[in-house]
């Protein structure tokens, strides 16, 4: 089966000077007159800098003179109708949810024949960025930020939606350092049975091994990737590590899931913690769909004491 994959590098808020490249090309080659340059505005929001540019979209910082807040504007660096429909996806599903740990969207437009999303601008860094400073987090403070990243992704499940891409690069972790579910541009709304994939979309290290035999997918992947989530932050390194595609999908089908070495020693009662995840993801929907209900009517019966 085909595999479509993702960067790591999120086309979403990132400090400036972030970059990806494709086949030795320079990460501006092929790029439209709008990425080239910085616009001096971009429909009503005056542009003030670049945030991050990715092989598929870049965005900027903005300012909204109408509502007078800072805003994140993300545009697609060719026009292909295809790319015009992603977008506009992305803007139908991030703009139903209403979460304190998603970033939502607020519009979506177009600009001298560009496509554009706008967001919530959320001054942070990716939890990848925010991971490779500060290494390996303590289990508590691992502990808390993806209960809150359970809560979002438990969130959207319930209004039917798979995010399909979770990985440290797709979320934010903001100033207060709350984590910040983005990037819903593959994200698939599922009201029924899956249906199967032709081409895997997403990004390899983060699969879950049912996705990848049988191309369906359901919670139970976001699921998965939340225990491979967990394993980074308590570990600090990637769990599953490969050079490309096909050896991270070998890796994920063929090898047992183990934790990387520790910086230092993790409670043997907590690393139960990400193996029931990854378990959760291979093949068990049922159980993921009843952690995920059990989890909802935790939610709904307690209020985060810390937002």
């Amino acid at each position: 089966m085909p595999v479509t994959a993702t960067t790591d590098i999120a086309p979403a808020q990132r400090s400036e000077g972030a970059a990806s490249g494709s086949g030795g090309r320079p990460p501006h080659a092929g790029l439209t007159s709008l990425t080239r340059a910085l616009p001096a505005r971009i429909g009503r929001f005056e542009v003030s800098r670049v945030l991050g540019r990715g092989m598929q979209s870049v965005v900027y910082l903005a300012h909204d003179p109408l509502l007078e807040r800072e805003v994140a504007i993300k545009t697609l660096p060719h026009t292909a109708a295809a790319d015009a429909r992603q977008l506009l996806g992305e803007a139908r599903i991030a703009g139903r949810l209403r979460h304190p740990h998603i970033v939502p969207a607020f519009d979506v437009g177009e600009h001298e024949g560009h496509p554009y999303l706008v967001f919530e601008f959320v001054d942070g860094d990716t939890l990848a960025g925010y991971l490779k400073i500060h290494g390996a987090l303590p289990a508590a403070r691992a502990i808390a930020m993806m209960v809150r990243i359970l809560d979002a992704v438990g969130y959207a499940h319930e209004q039917g939606v798979v995010h399909r891409d979770l990985k440290p690069a797709n979320i934010m972790v903001d100033e207060n350092d709350y984590p910040r579910v983005m990037d819903f541009g593959i994200a698939l709304r599922v009201s029924g049975p899956s249906i199967p994939d032709m081409t895997l979309v997403g990004t390899p290290a983060y699969m879950a091994p049912e996705y990848v035999k049988s191309g369906a997918s359901t919670s139970a992947n976001d699921l998965f990737a939340c225990g491979l989530l967990l394993g980074e932050m308590l570990t600090g390194r990637r769990v599953i590590v490969a050079a490309n595609a096909i050896e991270a999908i070998h890796a994920l089908l063929n090898d047992p899931i183990e934790l990387p070495d520790a910086p230092q020693p993790i409670d043997e009662r907590l690393c139960a913690g990400p193996g029931t995840a990854l378990r959760l993801g291979r093949g068990n929907e049922r159980r993921a769909r009843n952690l995920s209900r059990r989890h909802a009517g935790r939610r709904s019966r307690r209020r985060d004491p810390e937002r």
